[in-house]
């Protein structure tokens, strides 16, 4: 039986768009892993290798303890997506000097489990689990819990943080707005791909593969909820991915206390190795004042104020 035309290039349009949405959509939530290249032993910071779980999926990290045998504060530090926790030791691990450290890898990345990227609900998921984790095993080094996050490890930061009050701090490092943003961006920039149809196609088909709508779990839908805890946002000039403007509105968007800082930086990342010594200074002053010692009667009562 011959098929008429059109429903002959009906059927192959309809196929095409399948395609493309299964192959768009891969480019969202999967990507390849990355190896942890440093590790704390490469850089002489005593460790303990973690495992813990969040929902089914079990993830893997490390807990570096502060140089300060009585800091009671740990920072949660948080790799962008595609990368691994060992992306992001070299620029952080001065913050040990003050406070203890969590690295950990993120659903689907590195060392955990999981077999997709959610660009947000998962990973800020994953940060609560963390906090936790925490609170669990080492209440006497989590006493105060911030978390240092670097481009989706930053937009789960801000999530995560207005769920949880536990957290007392964020300092966030070229977050995206959301995802419709960001994937409208990302296909212009790498694929050179027009909005329609193909973004509004590759959007579709990563709720269908999820059963969920990653634009609900957007940091612009939660930024202003983390207020009167403080937030220090962060951004690169030269950063064509995550562009000083989009971080800008997030900081718009965000309650008092807050502070946003530009560095006259070449790329999405480059602050802390174009500007070492300003980039750990304004980290430590920020982690140190946000996450002061609590006194000793609050130490003893001190209880989670979790949203969840």
């Amino acid at each position: 039986m011959k098929l008429h035309p059109v429903v002959f290039w009906a059927i192959v349009l309809s196929v095409a768009v399948a395609i493309w949405g299964w192959f768009s959509s891969n480019l969202i939530l999967k990507a390849a892993r990355a190896r942890d290249i440093v590790t704390p032993d490469n850089l002489r910071a005593p460790s303990e290798n973690i495992s813990f779980y969040s929902g089914k999926r079990k993830l893997a990290g490390w807990f570096v303890p502060s140089s300060d045998k009585e800091s009671g504060s740990t920072i949660i530090i948080c790799h962008g997506w595609g990368a691994s926790k060992g992306d992001i030791l070299v620029s952080t691990i001065f913050l040990r000097e003050k406070h203890n450290l969590f690295y950990f890898d993120f659903t689907a990345h590195g060392e955990s489990e999981g077999s997709r990227i959610s660009m947000g609900k998962f990973e800020s998921e994953d940060i609560l689990s963390a906090v936790r984790f925490l609170e669990k095993t080492k209440p006497a080094s989590a006493e105060k819990i911030g978390v240092w996050g670097f481009s989706l490890g930053a937009s789960a930061a801000i999530v995560a943080a207005a769920l949880d009050g536990r957290i007392a701090a964020v300092a966030a490092e070229s977050p995206f707005y959301s995802f419709n943003e960001i994937t409208s961006h990302y296909a212009k920039r790498f694929l050179k791909a027009p909005e329609y149809p193909f973004v509004p196609l590759a959007r579709a088909a990563a709720r269908l593969r999820f059963g969920f709508d990653p634009e609900k779990y957007s940091p612009s839908l939660f930024v202003a909820e983390i207020s009167p805890r403080p937030l220090l946002f962060i951004a690169s000039s030269g950063d064509e991915n995550i562009p000083p403007a989009v971080t800008k509105k997030l900081f718009d968007a965000a309650g008092e206390p807050k502070r946003f800082v530009i560095f006259e930086s070449r790329a999405h990342g480059a602050a802390a190795s174009e500007h070492p010594e300003e980039y750990r200074k304004l980290l430590a002053d920020f982690f140190a004042e946000s996450l002061k010692a609590l006194p000793p009667l609050m130490r003893a009562t001190k209880s989670g104020t979790s949203k969840q």
